[in-house]
């Protein structure tokens, strides 16, 4: 299941399965929360908000970053750092094997995201994960068909460590978690797009462009113009998203917080999407 495609429809049928998977996984997971947390006076607040569906889909969110984590702690285990910038002879990579259930996630998020967003106001924040969502879609194909710059693969996954704590903001904020931890929390978040999205991708833009001019080039004109241009306009987004975390952060210390108004706090990108 976790394997590398060999043609172009051995991927489709792979992103097809997984989009299949990861389907299943967000009903049955909501069905699962309802069971376990029925009595919880927590969820019962979320679902009369009307936030089950999105509590679901940051379940979703966190399972693939984790996943994503895993699989680069196992790239780097087993595969290594490859000097050469790509797949060693007769190796197989891991994080290539993870391309095709990473699409399938995206589809099935990108998805959920736009239902979601359909009650929200705010139409551009929106259409950036969109935006964010479609650029990844294209350029894990790009590396799946090409099958080079694996570490370029293990940097795009990396940013998901932020992902997680990202989530449990929102959890703790729904489950009236003090105003410190929220902060710190949020806090925690601001560092982590500092690091491993806003560096990393000026990391990622390195080794995409020195490779881009012999190997990128060579298997594709197209696949190199899409990958670089999947950097640039990913960066623009993280740090756009940076910025308004920035912004909100400022104003956290800059005036005294209400006790009743959690959302006082940092927000990260997702939460900014939704409004939340």
């Amino acid at each position: 299941m976790f394997s590398i495609p060999e043609t172009f429809g051995e991927a489709t049928l792979s992103v097809f399965v997984w989009t299949l998977i990861w389907t299943l996984y967000f009903f049955c997971g909501m069905s699962s929360i309802d069971y376990f947390f029925q009595d919880n006076q927590y969820y019962l607040q979320i679902v009369r908000k009307g936030m089950r569906c999105e509590l679901n889909d940051r379940v979703l969110a966190t399972t693939h970053a984790v996943l994503c984590i895993i699989f680069v702690i196992l790239s780097f285990i087993y595969d290594g750092v490859s000097s050469s910038l790509d797949i060693p002879q007769g190796r197989l990579d891991i994080m290539f094997s993870f391309i095709c259930p990473s699409m399938g996630y995206f589809i099935v998020d990108g998805a959920v995201v736009v239902y979601m967003a359909a009650r929200s106001d705010n139409r551009f924040l929106v259409l950036l994960e969109v935006v964010h969502h479609l650029l990844c879609l294209w350029s894990e194909g790009v590396f799946l068909l090409t099958l080079i710059v694996p570490e370029g693969v293990r940097l795009a996954f990396i940013t998901e460590i932020t992902t997680p704590i990202l989530h449990l903001r929102w959890i703790l904020i729904q489950f009236g978690a003090p105003k410190k931890t929220i902060t710190t929390v949020s806090l925690c978040i601001l560092g982590g797009f500092i690091i491993f999205r806003d560096i990393n991708m000026i990391v990622l833009a390195g080794i995409l462009i020195s490779v881009g001019s012999d190997k990128l080039s060579e298997v594709s004109v197209i696949g190199c113009f899409t990958v670089i241009m999947f950097v640039f306009l990913l960066s623009i987004l993280n740090y756009y998203w940076t910025f308004l975390m920035m912004q909100k952060c400022l104003s956290v210390f800059s005036k005294k917080p209400s006790k009743d108004d959690p959302e006082n706090s940092l927000i990260g990108s997702r939460d900014i999407v939704l409004g939340v």
